[in-house]
């Protein structure tokens, strides 16, 4: 039984390792040079309580769900991720009434431990905060964890089970061909019996192909990303109350202990629109000073945004197709997708189950080690790491002390780094202070030597993204 998961961003590559467990023939095809290219990079990293969706909906099933596989995940994958809590806070007592719903909807939604905080307990337990926040609702089993990591964690884990990796590679067309589907993309065609449609902002196209109609409604929302040493001054998630259509702005502590500012939520139609602007950015700091005091903004070393996918009725469409039999769509995996990818990939498997029968095999491997760090270690264990591996004590990143070694590691791992954007977000060499400045050629160069490239073949991120090509190339 052949299938073909459609994206390779956090539920293509949880998806592709539920399965990874059975005895399926199993492709991932990927449009952009490697995995975790778009909505997976430019999001929150926010492991969410559950609190927030509409009570028996999709995303409050499969957000309670994933947060708690994540937690059991993260140590047989090695993904970062730390049970922080978060509080939504209310800067005026008469909306103390909308704690009180988030909280009976979190508790019937399955989530534990929610508590009230009163004004005096608030500011207590959390110096900072804006004068006028007068009550919070506590999350205690909210946490912050890499959406990077763990994307490249599913799909080395899925690529060790068997699965074939196709980065690159652009769906084109699918033709049903009696029972099976042909798929036609830039890099050959491929004869399946079942499609999974995990494409992100780019389900909508691929449903069509399919034969369904899923609207997409691109959401862009803009960041600022601080330096580390704001991460201190706060322990927990902060939001304010939700919004019609988002979470509204954040503050969130990051599990490499940088802080973000944001989001933004700006429909737009272009889904590769990820610029930033002034408005965007206003918009941000104003949401901010609503929740903290004197939030540092001067503490910013880089501002992005990312696209996410919503639909018009705002829950996940995660369903068998009506158009092609055997298929199945995965769709509107906005917030909190990142939480719910875990249990997204096991609901798939129970779709799939009802229409083939999935045989578990002999043999898995659950597990997989992390890239380790140098700058982690400790002096006994970084001079034996040395002694193995002179390149291990040649920093090429100062900032976040990367070394070569790990570089290397980051391009040599299966479905490995092929970008200067894949090698930033496996080892974090361009995430410090200096943004790339003093290490990025180096990582050119090596990009150059493991993948046999030459200058002007290297990429900064996705298509087209050349680093050293000239302007009429």
């Amino acid at each position: 039984m052949k299938i073909a998961i459609v994206g390779a961003g956090i539920v293509g590559t949880a998806i592709a390792r539920e399965l990874s467990r059975y005895q399926l023939d199993i492709i991932l095809l990927e449009r952009e040079p490697e995995a975790c290219m778009g909505t997976s990079k430019s999001n929150s990293a926010i492991l969410h309580g559950g609190f927030d969706a509409v009570p028996g909906s999709l995303k409050a099933r499969l957000n309670v769900r994933g947060n708690e596989l994540f937690h059991e995940i993260a140590k047989e994958l090695s993904i970062p991720l730390k049970t922080i809590g978060s509080l939504v806070l209310t800067r005026d007592c008469d909306d103390q009434s909308q704690l009180v719903e988030l909280k009976k909807r979190g508790e019937m939604n399955g989530v534990k431990g929610l508590e009230i905080w009163d004004r005096e307990t608030v500011h207590e337990k959390v110096p900072g905060l804006c004068d006028t926040v007068c009550s919070a609702l506590y999350s205690p089993g909210a946490g912050i964890l890499c959406p990077f990591q763990a994307t490249f964690a599913f799909l080395e884990n899925a690529i060790a089970n068997g699965v074939s990796f196709h980065p690159d590679t652009e769906l084109l067309s699918i033709e049903r061909q009696e029972k099976k589907y042909l798929l036609k993309t830039d890099r050959g065609e491929f004869h399946v019996d079942h499609v999974i449609n995990a494409a992100g902002t780019g389900a909508g196209h691929v449903a069509s192909l399919l034969g369904d109609e899923i609207e997409i409604i691109p959401r862009k929302g803009q960041y600022r990303v601080l330096d580390k040493g704001v991460r201190q001054k706060f322990h927990y998630v902060l939001f304010g109350l939700p919004e019609e259509h988002s979470k509204g702005v954040l503050v969130v502590p990051t599990v490499h202990g940088n802080t973000l500012y944001g989001p933004t939520s700006e429909i737009k139609e272009d889904i590769h629109d990820h610029a930033t602007d002034v408005e965007g950015i206003a918009f941000v700091d104003r949401g901010v000073r609503k929740l903290i005091a004197r939030p540092d903004i001067a503490s910013t070393i880089r501002l992005f945004s990312g696209v996410r996918a919503s639909t018009p009725g705002g829950d996940f469409r995660i369903e068998k197709s009506k158009g092609s039999p055997g298929c199945i769509q995965v769709a509107g995996i906005d917030s909190p997708g990142l939480s719910a990818a875990p249990a997204i990939a096991e609901y798939v498997r129970e779709l799939l189950s009802e229409m083939t029968e999935l045989k578990k095999k002999d043999t898995v491997i659950h597990h997989r080690e992390g890239i380790p760090s140098v700058h982690t270690m400790s002096s006994k264990q970084r001079n034996e790491k040395i002694q193995e591996d002179p390149e291990a004590g040649e920093i090429l990143c100062r900032c976040e002390m990367v070394s070569l070694s790990e570089v290397r590691e980051a391009i040599r791992r299966p479905g490995g780094a092929r970008t200067v954007g894949g090698v930033k977000r496996r080892v974090r060499p361009g995430s410090g202070r200096c943004q790339g400045g003093f290490c990025e050629s180096r990582i050119i160069k090596v990009l150059q030597e493991e993948l046999s490239l030459s200058e002007e073949d290297v990429r900064k991120e996705g298509r087209g993204s050349w680093m050293m090509r000239r302007r009429d190339d």
